[in-house]
């Protein structure tokens, strides 16, 4: 049977046939000309440290499942989620004060320096941190009985995670994705085995986990040391060429300092909207529900950090290198290049974990946490916006808008509170799971928005600056 041929229908027909065919030549454009044989090469090895590590990181959450009860591995969880605010708070802003400045003293050829000022600002701010987290873990150990303990594995924890991304930072800035994906690939298949260790030896607690962890991180830091220069160190490292306390090392001080000066606030947003919600369960509910949600979370979240960090490891440090260059041509294919792989890599991971959620509980988790699966469709949701979400905040990074950056991070963490505590309270553990799309989705549209903000004012200080300079000459 033939059907009759509708004008309408024939012309939406060929508008959706051009609309595919300008998608694909704008794809194989971008893939063309920004994906050349180093970069392709460099995505290679972050795939390959990202892939072990993310790989590493599901053994150890099955392994964990199985040797702590819930109770136990929510427990861990929350040690976990203070000694990630205070990286966020101490470490992170000065760590992108650093990736920020890196090719700008690259090309004086002063990257030493740049490490030695970056290296002392960070150490300063770990003791500082460390020593107030100790301190508030022997009030608390007066007031709640929590013990000192906590505090000393937080600071612990702190301490070996700083000097780890630093490195990281360094690395990735100058492009060295093979000594990456070694320190992302090694940690994350050294703290599980870590962890095994020190629950062997100090029972099956969250203590005996933190400790392990511990000590698998400074083993990793002890062999890249060994093994390998770090970016910018070294007694022949050609970018260190004068004293610390001469006036460009001080400039770069001030400036790592008013770039960072916006960041702390935005680190302990940032933790409310992806960590809150364990410490809301555990206050609204019990730590039973926090093992369960984090289990879940912890298997659901990991491929989506994996796909963010391997997209962003490769194509960040060609933007930021493109924006102080001034290339626009070049910065607009990779920040096209960046949206249109986390889109379809976040989306599809989504769909994923919709249909298969079952048999992937089933395999990743212990038994005791199989019921856990029905959280895993909504966590997923959730973290393909939040992903995407990621790649506008870094954006905004890049343009030097640190502030708009903060106002995405306070926006998520105040849809996060506001959605979650009526949803925990209301339907408990499954209430928690489904109000995580909503807010990262409330996230991921305030970061659009700021995004292209940010990129205007950025493009309209730079002309104007310009003209400044031809009048000037």
């Amino acid at each position: 049977m033939k059907f009759p041929r509708c004008g309408l229908c024939v012309e939406l027909g060929r508008t959706v046939s051009r609309a595919l065919s300008g998608v694909h030549t704008q794809v194989s454009s971008v893939t063309s000309r920004t994906f050349n044989g180093r970069i392709l090469r460099e995505g290679l090895w972050v795939t390959v440290g990202q892939l072990l590590s993310a790989l590493a990181a599901l053994l150890a959450i099955r392994v964990l499942t199985g040797l702590l009860s819930p109770a136990e591995y929510g427990e861990l969880a929350l040690l976990l989620g203070v000694a990630a605010l205070a990286l966020g708070f101490a470490v992170r802003p000065v760590l992108q004060g650093v990736m920020r400045y890196f090719p700008d003293w690259s090309r004086k050829g002063h990257v030493g320096r740049l490490r030695v000022v970056g290296l002392r600002m960070t150490r300063r701010s770990v003791i500082a941190t460390a020593m107030v987290v100790i301190v508030v873990a022997g009030v608390t150990d007066q007031i709640h009985g929590l013990g000192m303990a906590a505090g000393i594995l937080i600071a612990g924890l702190l301490a070996v995670d700083a000097a780890r991304i630093f490195e990281i930072s360094m690395f990735n800035s100058a492009r060295r994705q093979r000594p990456t994906a070694f320190l992302y690939a090694a940690d994350a298949v050294a703290r599980p085995v870590g962890a095994i260790a020190g629950i062997a030896l100090l029972g099956a607690s969250a203590a005996g986990a933190a400790a392990g962890y511990i000590a698998a991180s400074v083993c990793v830091l002890v062999i890249l040391y060994a093994a390998t220069t770090p970016e910018g160190g070294g007694c022949n490292s050609k970018g260190f060429d004068g004293p610390l306390s001469d006036p460009d090392a001080e400039a770069l001080r001030i400036a790592i300092l008013r770039y960072a000066k916006p960041l702390p606030p935005l680190a302990v947003c940032a933790w409310v909207s992806g960590v809150g919600d364990r410490y809301l369960l555990g206050s609204l509910l019990d730590l039973h529900a926090v093992g369960f949600y984090a289990a879940a979370y912890g298997l659901v979240s990991r491929p989506f950090l994996m796909l963010s960090s391997m997209i962003e490891l490769t194509l960040r440090p060609i933007l930021q290198d493109a924006v102080a260059k001034g290339d626009a041509p070049r910065a607009d294919r990779a920040k096209r290049a960046w949206i249109c792989c986390s889109v379809v890599g976040t989306f599809s991971g989504a769909v994923l974990f919709a249909l298969l959620s079952d048999p992937i509980a089933e395999l990743l988790l212990s038994e005791t946490y199989w019921e856990a699966a029905v959280l895993m469709p909504w966590i997923a949701s959730g973290a393909a916006l939040y992903s995407i979400s990621l790649v506008y905040s870094r954006f905004c990074y890049v343009y030097n808008d640190t502030k708009s950056v903060l106002m995405i991070d306070f926006v998520g963490a105040t849809a996060s509170v506001a959605l979650m505590v009526p949803a925990i309270t209301w339907y408990g553990l499954i209430g928690a799971a489904v109000a995580v799309p909503f807010y990262f989705g409330i996230q991921l549209l305030m970061s659009m928005m700021l995004a292209r903000r940010a990129e205007r004012v950025f493009e309209t200080d730079s002309f104007s600056m310009a003209n400044r300079l031809g009048t000037a000459q």
